[in-house]
């Protein structure tokens, strides 16, 4: 069995941290960008402000939009003590919030408590990419709600070594995707006391995490127990789906219907084939990188159960149903635009020769990213991008390694080396390996994040 002490530890720092920070006296809507430098008035959308002042000058009922993006931080974490609702701009590609721990010692007890983000106040996260990497066991989250009353929706959170999304007390989850490649933890974990509500998640442990992992510390109290309700959900992981905590001090249940997973049969958990529930594994584009698009076949195609409780659109801004019922999971798969019908030549002969002027939309899978041995010259390195042929107008994006990133923008087709700036610590060693991570979209708004793992060797 794991060892949850780390887990505790996270928990109990991030439930001790002061979060609250000055503010204007009346809520607002504040801005951030990327490469915001205003440190004035955050309320223009004209000037916007780095993503932390933003935070500091937001009052309780304030609403923050972030410019599409990468926001980049190193053992710097997101504390959010208002109630905030944090979200990408609509109609444009989801800002991306990356927190770099790679650096972190195993179990290192600094690193324990700095997640991406932590909200709480009844706060919301909508329309958003939070990615925390490395952490080598330090159990950090990508995602924190611990106050009550929290909205996570419309989100992609992957945690590299630890949880993808924290919940404690209660919260709402829905149309969101939560990843955890590399962890012995969980892609969710729910802390008692807790009433959690899933509605269209896809949440998928690596080969030794669980889908969903429920967890007490009753030294603190536990309340009334620990509740997950789990609707057209898919609850996958290496470990297992989820994770059977067995004696509890206090009450707890799943209750599902609707949802994908695959458990022994539980008093306390519904059994994966009552109330509609499936146990046939869903099918994705591409589940090794992170892709969790559903393919034609998979079996949680239109077997969702439409509600009140169905967000607006699904995870990406799509329709949230398509065919005769809701998919189960954060996507709602959609069939690829029909191909035009060809012109016919002269006396229906043969349609003319040459290029055509129409095409069929193709669904963007980011840049290509050449990984292996590369050398670290005058304190930076190079990485080969290549936009793919089929891409629409552009591939534009950031490239990150550890704490430091660059911009590029590239042509289909077209490949070139991004050289970027190593941190100073970086600089003094003679090799280390990492993961150069690209974040990218097309001229049609699609965004989608590759990765390559590199060894670096100075000289």
């Amino acid at each position: 069995m794991i060892s949850l002490s780390p887990l505790k530890t996270t928990l109990s720092l991030a439930a001790a941290i002061a979060l609250f920070a000055s503010a204007p006296a009346l809520a607002d809507t504040i801005y951030a960008s990327p490469t915001g430098t205003n440190v004035g008035a955050c309320t223009q959308s004209s000037n916007p402000c780095p993503l932390q002042t933003a935070i500091s000058q937001a009052s309780s009922g304030s609403e923050l939009v972030l410019e599409p993006g990468t926001y980049v931080s190193h053992q710097a974490p997101i504390q959010v003590g208002t109630q905030l609702d944090i979200h990408g701009e609509d109609g444009q590609p989801a800002p991306t919030i990356v927190n770099d721990h790679s650096s972190c010692a195993a179990n290192d007890i600094v690193c324990l408590g700095q997640n991406t983000i932590t909200i709480g106040a009844t706060g919301s996260l909508r329309h958003l990419r939070v990615i925390e990497t490395g952490g080598k066991g330090s159990s950090p989250f990508a995602i924190q709600s611990y106050a009550g009353g929290e909205t996570i929706e419309d989100v992609y959170a992957e945690s590299a070594n630890g949880v993808a999304i924290n919940a404690a007390a209660s919260a709402v989850i829905r149309d969101t995707v939560a990843w955890a490649p590399s962890s012995q933890w969980a892609a969710i974990a729910a802390w008692a006391p807790a009433q959690v509500r899933l509605e269209n998640v896809t949440a998928v442990g690596g080969p030794n995490a669980y889908g969903l992992w429920l967890y007490e510390d009753c030294l603190s109290g536990c309340g009334t127990g620990l509740f997950v309700q789990s609707q057209n959900t898919i609850l996958r992981g290496g470990a297992g789906d989820i994770a059977n905590p067995g004696q509890f001090a206090v009450a707890w249940s799943v209750t599902a219907s609707h949802s994908n997973y695959d458990v022994p049969a539980s008093d306390n958990i519904t059994s994966s084939n009552t109330d509609a529930n499936q146990s046939a594994a869903p099918q994705f584009v591409d589940a090794a990188n992170g892709d969790f698009r559903e393919l034609e076949s998979s079996p949680t195609r239109d077997a969702g159960v439409a509600s009140t409780d169905l967000g607006p659109v699904s995870l990406g801004g799509g329709a949230r149903t398509v065919g005769s019922a809701p998919d189960i999971g954060a996507y709602e798969w959609t069939p690829a635009p029909a191909a035009p019908l060809q012109p016919q030549g002269p006396r229906g002969g043969n349609p003319p020769t040459g290029p055509s002027t129409t095409s069929t939309a193709l669904v963007f899978h980011g840049v290509r990213l050449a990984g292996g041995a590369l050398r670290a010259r005058h304190g930076k390195v190079r990485v080969r991008v290549s936009c793919p042929a089929q891409a629409a107008g552009y591939c534009k994006g950031v490239l990150t390694l550890r704490a430091s990133h660059a911009r590029f923008t590239l042509k289909p087709g077209h490949s070139k080396q991004v050289s970027v700036s190593l941190a100073r610590k970086l600089r003094k060693l003679r090799r280390f390996s990492a993961t150069v991570m690209a974040t990218a979209r097309d001229a049609h708004g699609q965004s989608f994040s590759t990765r390559a793992k590199v060894r670096v060797k100075r000289g």
